[in-house]
């Protein structure tokens, strides 16, 4: 992804995947929450070295 979307690209997507889920209500209308970021996966990167002989 090149860029983050921004918070109304974010609401749009997440009404229309409600809509396909059959969900009444109107999860991006007001008194809804603002969208927010949160880490969801931690890596860290391991190297070793092998000596062969």
């Amino acid at each position: 992804m090149d860029r983050r979307p921004s918070d109304a690209e974010i609401l749009e997507a997440v009404e229309a995947y409600a809509r396909r889920r059959g969900v009444a209500d109107h999860p991006t209308g007001p008194g809804a929450g603002a969208p927010g970021w949160q880490v969801l996966l931690g890596f860290r990167i391991v190297r070793s070295v092998e000596n062969a002989g």
